[in-house]
């Protein structure tokens, strides 16, 4: 495959059109009538001549739970956050990435027609970076930002010839670099970077983005591309450099990709144990957070036969797990039933926070520190609710952010309020 070498601070993409991003809800899929012929094209970036060392078995094998009725994390209540800025030009913010100068970059969706844009806030007001379409009449969407600095940013997402042939298995990955005020985007040609969808583009750490089973990260300036092992598909991404942590889903049991020097270590990850509500329970694990080589967080949630209808209205059958690696084992931590864990972050304290959802309620914030877990909502106003779509760290700091929506609904689980104001929260000082 053609090396193509990224050199930082001038990234070295060739100009092409700049894209607006689409809904993400789904479209029907329809015959494809052309293939992805426009825009720069490139291959993906070299692949990293690497090596997948011996795998660490999982120890603990299983993760037992407590009786459904012990809650092993028993929260208190906590007051750690603070509403930073609200954006009425918006209705949600999504895929939020600081820089380390402060700058946060988020994909908003526009109250005014429905439509996105990359907005950034610079510590005062929100400013808008309009993408162009790559290619006439292309649909491109959004799905993961990389924000370098309040001059710079990555967007990387999925672009097709029309808003009907996102389904079809023709749409391509490509990546757009914001710099020197404007965007230059490339479509990559890889067979990889081929017929994904939206959830196969993710973000975790500076300098890495996952497309589909190729996780591209920067070392020393220059992008490589790691390819993922047959039969996984990527959840999450944590981590930098030489110290990059991705959680795969894979038949039959999950497991972490722990980056050692240039190469990577597969550890397992321990299966749930025990029977409850008449059926054994499935882990869906949602998230990696890291710490360093022998102190990492998994978070998820197990749950019994969540996908029988005659459960349907009935409170949810999970309950939030936590794995914790100490370099030589897991230790697991169960929460109480009726709600998951969706996703982690470090707060830069030595501490945790986990974004924790319950059917049909506003989200809830919870951290760990040491042993001791709180919980809270985040604030807002009178009359209104708080919904946060996701986290994320400040890079080499102990600021949190938060971003989502805020809301006159209660039960906004899964959906969209087109009413809904778009908003930015901080950890307190």
């Amino acid at each position: 495959m053609r090396r193509w070498c990224v050199a930082l601070p001038v990234l070295a993409l060739a100009a092409a059109g700049c894209t607006q991003t689409p809904r993400s809800s789904p479209i029907p899929a329809a015959a494809p009538s052309q293939e992805v012929t426009y825009g720069t094209q490139v291959p993906l970036p070299e692949m990293a001549r690497t090596a997948t060392l011996g795998p660490v078995a999982a120890s603990p094998r299983e993760c037992v739970p407590p009786s459904l009725k012990v809650d092993q994390m028993r929260p208190v209540r906590g007051s750690g956050w603070t509403t930073l800025s609200t954006d009425p030009a918006s209705k949600r913010f999504e895929h939020p990435s600081v820089a380390p100068d402060g700058a946060v970059w988020v994909q908003s969706w526009r109250r005014l027609d429905g439509l996105s844009e990359v907005r950034r806030w610079d510590g005062r007001a929100w400013r808008g970076f309009p993408r162009q379409p790559i290619g006439p009449g292309s649909f491109d969407g959004v799905y993961a930002l990389v924000a370098d600095s309040a001059g710079r940013a990555w967007a990387a997402g999925v672009t097709a010839p029309s808003a009907e042939e996102t389904g079809t298995g023709i749409q391509r990955a490509f990546l757009g670099t914001f710099e020197d005020g404007r965007w230059r985007d490339v479509v990559f040609t890889s067979p990889e970077a081929r017929g994904l969808s939206w959830s196969d583009v993710i973000t975790g750490g500076p300098g890495t983005v996952a497309i589909g089973q190729v996780l591209l990260l920067q070392e020393g300036g220059v992008w490589h591309s790691h390819r993922m092992p047959e039969g996984t598909a990527i959840t999450a991404v944590d981590g930098a450099g030489e110290n990059v942590w991705v959680l795969l889903r894979g038949e039959g049991r999950d497991a972490v990709l722990r980056r050692e020097g240039r190469d990577w270590r597969r550890l397992d990850l321990p299966k749930p144990g025990g029977r409850a509500l008449g059926s054994s329970p499935d882990f869906v694990l949602t998230d990696v957070a890291v710490a360093g080589r022998d102190d990492a967080w998994v978070v998820g949630y197990a749950g019994w036969d969540m996908d029988n209808e005659d459960y349907e209205d009935q409170p949810r059958r999970s309950r939030p797990v936590l794995l914790h690696w100490n370099g030589s084992s897991w230790r697991c931590s169960w929460g109480p039933m009726h709600r998951t864990f969706e996703q982690a972050e470090l707060d830069g304290r030595g501490g945790l926070w986990v974004l924790s959802d319950e059917e049909y309620k506003a989200d809830e914030l919870w951290h760990l520190s040491g042993e001791r877990w709180t919980r809270e909502r985040l604030p807002a106003a009178k009359g209104r609710h708080a919904y946060s779509i996701q986290l994320v760290r400040r890079p080499g700091s102990d600021e949190v952010y938060a971003i989502g929506f805020l809301s006159k609904e209660l039960d906004m689980d899964g959906t969209d309020d087109p009413n809904g104001i778009a908003a930015l929260w901080r950890t307190k000082s």
